[in-house]
Parts: structure tokens; C-alpha cells; sequence
């Protein structure tokens, strides 16, 4: 059984998403434990093709990859399309603009089991690898590296996006990222599939996230725009929380529901 499928959405892509896939080709794990599944949503020629082209030039044979292109444009269908895919025993999602360090998919498989997600450290950057900052991932990644094992209520922002972490496919089991939500649907997914994860661990690797100025994270959102999709979401949130009770922690349950309140006025 294949190990770990890497799963890449990606709409009209740029140079970047050929130094995703370098990064992830160097990866010190051998090349047979993993495949490359590139999800080609809402576009299709030239980028088809250039893909292609690109991997044919540049990846051995020993690497397993595979192309899938829809017409449906969205990260989170583009995941979910990724999952129904993957063959491997776990996944990792990883944003068509982001790099790996070279030992990431190998320090995280490491401590990853059935029932604890592993974590990355995530480092900024915009061009140059050289010139590193920390976000709200690195700052948690730091005040809880004094242990390896933490229990999930004391690691709860990284909770808040899909990237920088190995999940094992028992823990999403059939649930999916909500193709409805734009922004938030990263931590709407999280929490839903927190019910099977009993422990997060930390692994000594680094993802790195590229900081573009034409990212939809780093858009500005009308006011009402953000209060509608604030409402959806907790609406969301609230639905799968009290849908099973007993399943979900409170803390992380009302954590996500600050967060949203919070980002309304961001």
C-alpha cells in the first residue's frame, strides 16, 4: 500500500508550483513511499500541458504522480477530489505556491500513527528561502516543542489549517472540505475529523509558506461579505458539534468559534 499521497489543488499556476514540486521530489523519504496527486481545477490549457511537460523533464519514473483536471473551480472540491484519489495510508495537503524542507514527508511519517496527526514548524516567505518570518503556526510550533506528544486541547491553532501536517485516512474517513465556504472551510474540516484525533505531535520538518499579495488569504473581504460567511460557519460548526455531542471537545468547539467572531474585524 502506498504510504503517504501528497495531494496539490492548483488554478492557472505560475512558476512557484514547479518549486513546489521540486521541494517535493528532494524529499529524503524514498521515492516509492509517496505519490504526487495534482488536482488541475477550473482551467485547463496551457497549465495541462506545461504540467505535463514539466514532469516528464524533471521527475524519474519512480515517482508515482498523478494529474487530475476539472472544470469545477475551488481549493476545498480540489481537495476533496485529491482524497477520493489518494492511495496512500495518509495525507498531506500541500498548497500549489508552498515548499517542503527535505526531510518533511520523512520527520512526519515518523510520528504519525492511526490516532495523532503530526505537525510541521511553517516559516514565511515571499522569493527568497533565505529570508524566513514565523506566523501563528511557528509560534505555536515553538512554546510546545518542549514535548513531542502535547494533547490536542493544548495545540489548538493548529487545528486552524489542513497544510503543515500528516493525517492518516482513517481519521477523515468520508468527510470532505465544505465546497460552500471560501474562507474558514481549512479549520471547518479540521475540527470536523478532530473526533478521531486523540494527540498531535510535532516532527522536525519545516513547511514553507509563500506570502503572495494576489493570495486569497491576503484579500480584502467587504464587511458583509465577512459577517454572511462568519454566520454560515458557525452555523457549520455548531451543526457538527451538537450533531454529536459527546464526540467533540468544547475548547476546540468554542476556540473555532472565537476565531471566526475575530476575523470578522481583521
Amino acid at each position: 500500500m502506498m504510504l503517504i499521497s501528497v495531494i496539490i489543488p492548483t488554478y492557472k499556476p505560475e512558476d512557484y508550483l514547479f518549486d513546489c514540486l521540486f521541494s517535493i521530489k528532494n524529499q529524503t523519504i524514498s521515492h516509492e513511499s509517496f505519490e504526487i496527486i495534482i488536482v488541475l481545477n477550473g482551467c485547463k490549457y496551457p497549465y495541462q500541458e506545461q504540467i505535463e511537460i514539466f514532469m516528464e523533464k524533471h521527475f524519474e519514473d519512480d515517482i508515482k504522480i498523478k494529474m487530475i483536471q476539472t472544470d469545477i473551480i475551488g481549493v476545498s472540491q480540489a481537495r476533496n477530489v485529491g482524497i477520493d484519489a489518494a492511495e496512500g495510508e495518509y495525507i498531506a495537503f500541500v498548497d500549489d505556491d508552498d515548499m517542503l524542507s527535505n526531510n518533511y514527508l520523512e520527520s512526519l511519517i515518523q510520528v504519525s500513527d492511526r490516532n495523532a496527526i503530526a505537525v510541521a514548524n511553517v516559516k514565511v516567505f515571499q522569493n527568497d528561502l533565505n529570508v524566513l518570518s514565523d506566523d501563528y503556526i511557528s509560534k505555536s510550533y515553538l512554546k510546545n516543542l518542549t514535548t513531542s506528544h502535547k494533547a490536542v486541547f493544548s495545540m489548538i491553532s493548529f487545528f486552524s489549517s489542513s497544510c503543515a501536517k500528516l493525517i492518516n485516512k482513517k481519521i477523515i474517513k468520508n468527510r470532505r472540505f465544505d465546497t460552500h465556504f471560501k474562507m474558514g472551510e481549512d479549520s471547518l474540516f479540521m475540527f470536523a475529523i478532530s473526533d478521531e484525533i486523540k494527540e498531535v505531535r510535532l516532527a522536525n520538518a519545516i513547511y514553507y509558506r509563500r506570502r503572495r499579495q494576489s493570495s486569497a488569504s491576503q484579500s480584502k473581504k467587504q464587511m458583509n461579505e465577512k459577517i454572511a460567511n462568519a454566520w454560515a460557519l458557525i452555523v457549520a460548526f455548531s451543526s457538527v458539534y451538537f450533531r454529536n455531542l459527546f464526540s467533540y471537545r468544547f475548547t476546540l468547539y468554542f476556540s473555532r468559534i472565537g476565531a471566526v467572531l475575530l476575523n470578522v474585524f481583521r
